[in-house]
């Protein structure tokens, strides 16, 4: 089912939000990212898609929880 939904565009959205959202929105997109990222397939989407330069911008934050999920997804 992840490699599934990590097939669709919601890499895409969910680095968006990441990127350009509120940080509860980040923190929860970024959680459900980390959960998408046990597949392999969904990882080399997430690199595809530059998501590895939007979770490094992200590591500015203040709030651990979203720190704490961004940097299990690098």
């Amino acid at each position: 089912l992840r490699s599934q939904i990590g097939e669709l565009n919601a890499v895409e959205i969910l680095l968006r939000i990441i990127q350009e959202y509120d940080t509860i929105s980040k923190k929860l997109a970024a959680n459900l990212l980390r959960l998408l990222c046990s597949d392999s397939r969904t990882r080399e989407h997430v690199k595809l898609e530059d998501g590895v330069l939007i979770l490094l911008s992200q590591l500015h934050s203040d709030n651990v929880s979203l720190l704490w999920h961004v940097v299990w997804c690098l």
